[in-house]
């Protein structure tokens, strides 16, 4: 379901790609990864897997997200919102 609404809007969806580093400018975000430079207006940092560490989940990426001057809601389950 997610992957058929991802297509509709024209979403590229990216896997075996690492993010280096996040930028963020006056006019939006760049991210920097082994597939090349992005830029994007808004960034969704889904990092998942936090509550089942089985899955491979560490926690780097908000504890990398909490040392960013950007602005980020309290982390949640998605389903719980």
């Amino acid at each position: 379901m997610l992957v058929d609404e991802c297509q509709q809007a024209g979403v590229q969806i990216r896997t075996q790609c690492s993010v280096e580093r996040i930028e963020h400018g006056t006019d939006g975000f760049r991210a920097h990864t082994t597939h090349g430079l992005f830029h994007c207006a808004s960034l969704v940092v889904a990092t998942g897997g936090l509550s089942i560490p089985s899955l491979g989940a560490t926690g780097s990426a908000m504890r990398s997200r909490a040392s960013s001057a950007t602005s980020c809601c309290r982390p949640a389950p998605a389903w719980c919102r």
